[in-house]
């Protein structure tokens, strides 16, 4: 392995990630930490009282992999911990090459032994024991009975059981893939995917908050990818497999798309033959719903789409006709250059679904009918007689910006600026007022018309984006937070590096309101903050100043143990 230092783990980490990391590693956070060859491996205790596993796999020149089962993903503080832990204490990690050593030189009775007491006190493990077993058959032939090993790992247990049980399959199933063993690897995420897609319907899929299953059931379809491309030999098995995608890809629309086996459509698309199309094709349209108008128009596009991509328009044409939303069939009718009938579907059916105009107006634009979009927006503006979409205006803009028809652009853009006053729209207008080289007035009456309407939060986040750091201290007290918005620690860290010592004055006050929630995560929140003031008083030399404000704030709230217990792990 090459020599791990801490500006490698740095450039994977974000500054927070890294910083907490670091918290982590220094309060011994890693527990049953493990190397195997090139593969680092063990638990960390969490923020919630819970445990996550890590393992990072490296090479000999950087950080091939790295993986954790927290919520947040990425390149997380876990991972820190787990890589700092190994840099600066590796004696604590087990080597497995040591327990391989053992087992080998271990008598079979002995380790059947060894097994039995171990699954005795801890029948957890009796299932993923059990799953091994089965699944250390070879044969294709072998591999069919994991049917009902899956079957009752699958939809017996746990949601956590069901995670780990899924995936201990599916990793059975890309070895058998790497040994180019199709038929077992088809048949092992055959079968997962069909497992998932029965558990999913009745209750797991309300528990699976953080996408695990749904992330498993993709895995199922990349490997079902991969056994399609490399094997045709059987017709009975890719019919299987075919099918599996198909429940798995129906299932999901039936949920509105919440990414369960996502590309399964787009694999079936890619592999099918023209035998077996036929029975999928009867399948999707036995299940196009007649209310349901997302549903109906993803499976009538999907049925489209096989046609199209056979070079069949007419076809494909036909089933949108026959079958698609109003949406759809005003979408085809442009395809097909009839402007008109498209136009009259879309202002008699879709007028009120600007989501949907501005997107027809796109379409019409682009198959080279910009003034029909134009017309239609216009027409439905007038008639709504008061009631204004900016969506409509919005395109608008965008659409005469795109042709450097500037003024006109600016006229509808000022428009949109009075509906939906903001920093974004305020910018948009500067672009243009830039252009036209009249932003300096420009910018008087936009600002002079937020003064007017009191946006102060929009002046606030105007003068920030003009670093305009005076303005922002003068507008921060007239400004009222909106929801979870602290528009003190926007104006902190924007003004970090230009007026630390008025960044030090806003984080206390930051600090004072998240203790005074009294809870844990709020006490959190505040050390993170003070952690910032600390890093500013350093900056300025003042640590003398900073020792004197933390002892008398531990000193102020001495009686709020959980609180001293943050300021600790943060080493503050």
């Amino acid at each position: 392995m090459f020599s791990l230092n801490e500006n490698l783990i740095h450039k994977y980490a974000d500054k927070q990630s890294f910083a907490r990391g670091k918290d982590y590693f220094s309060t011994g956070e890693i527990f049953e930490p493990f190397r195997h060859e090139n593969l680092l491996g063990g638990f960390c205790t969490g923020s919630q009282f819970v445990s996550y596993k890590v393992e990072v796999m490296l090479d000999e020149e950087d950080i091939r992999k790295a993986t954790c089962t927290c919520p947040r993903g990425g390149f997380c503080k876990h991972i820190v911990a787990l890589l700092l832990t190994y840099l600066h204490e590796p004696e604590k990690f087990y080597n497995l090459e040591e327990l391989r050593y053992k087992l080998i030189h271990t008598e079979k009775d002995e380790l059947i032994k060894l097994i039995m007491d171990m699954v005795k006190k801890d029948n957890s493990i009796l299932g993923k024991v059990d799953r091994q077993i089965s699944l250390s058959v070879s044969s294709g032939a072998e591999v069919e009975n994991i049917h009902r090993q899956i079957q009752r790992s699958m939809c017996t247990r746990s949601f956590e059981d069901v995670v780990e049980a899924g995936y201990d399959f599916v990793y059975k199933a890309k070895e058998r893939s790497n040994q180019e063993d199709w038929v077992s690897a088809g048949i092992i995420y055959a079968e997962v995917l069909n497992s998932i897609s029965t558990v999913y319907d009745d209750e797991l899929w309300q528990l699976d908050d953080y996408g695990e299953l749904a992330a498993l059931s993709s895995d199922c379809v990349k490997g079902l990818n991969n056994c399609l491309v490399n094997y045709s030999d059987d017709k009975t098995r890719r019919k299987d497999w075919l099918e599996a995608l198909l429940e798995a890809g129906l299932l999901d629309i039936e949920h509105g798309g919440i990414g369960l086996a996502e590309d399964s459509f787009k694999v079936i698309l890619e592999h099918a033959l023209d035998d077996e199309w036929d029975d999928i094709e009867q399948r999707i349209k036995s299940v196009i719903p007649e209310e349901d108008r997302w549903s109906r128009e993803c499976l009538v596009g999907i049925l489209a789409e096989w046609y199209s991509n056979l070079g069949q328009e007419k076809e494909a044409a036909s089933i949108i006709h026959e079958m698609g939303t109003t949406e759809q069939i005003a979408f085809q009718l442009v395809r097909e250059k009839q402007f008109n009938r498209a136009i009259q579907i879309a202002r008699e059916q879709l007028a009120e679904k600007p989501g949907i105009i501005t997107r027809f107006a796109d379409y019409l634009v682009a198959f080279g009918a910009s003034s029909y979009a134009v017309n239609l927006l216009r027409d439905i503006m007038d008639a709504e007689q008061g009631r204004v979409y900016g969506s409509y205006i919005e395109w608008m803009a965008k659409y005469y910006l795109k042709k450097s028809e500037l003024q006109e652009a600016l006229n509808w853009q000022w428009k949109l600026f009075e509906l939906w006053p903001g920093k974004n729209n305020y910018v948009l207008l500067q672009e243009i007022g830039t252009k036209l080289d009249n932003w300096e007035k420009l910018r008087l009456e936009a600002i002079e018309f937020l003064e007017r309407k009191e946006k102060i939060a929009e002046l606030l986040e105007i003068a920030l984006y003009e670093c305009n750091w005076s303005r922002a201290l003068e507008l921060l007290p007239r400004v009222k937070s909106i929801g979870w918005t602290d528009y003190r620690l926007k104006v902190a860290w924007a003004i970090e590096n230009d007026r630390p010592k008025d960044a030090i004055e806003l984080y206390k006050e930051i600090v004072k309101s998240c203790i005074n929630w009294r809870n844990r995560g709020s006490y959190r929140q505040a050390a993170a903050h003070l952690s910032k003031v600390r890093k500013l008083y350093k900056r300025l030399g003042e640590i003398e100043e900073w020792e004197k404000y933390i002892a008398h704030l531990k000193n102020e709230y001495a009686r709020l143990p959980a609180l001293q217990d943050e300021l600790r792990k943060a080493t503050l």
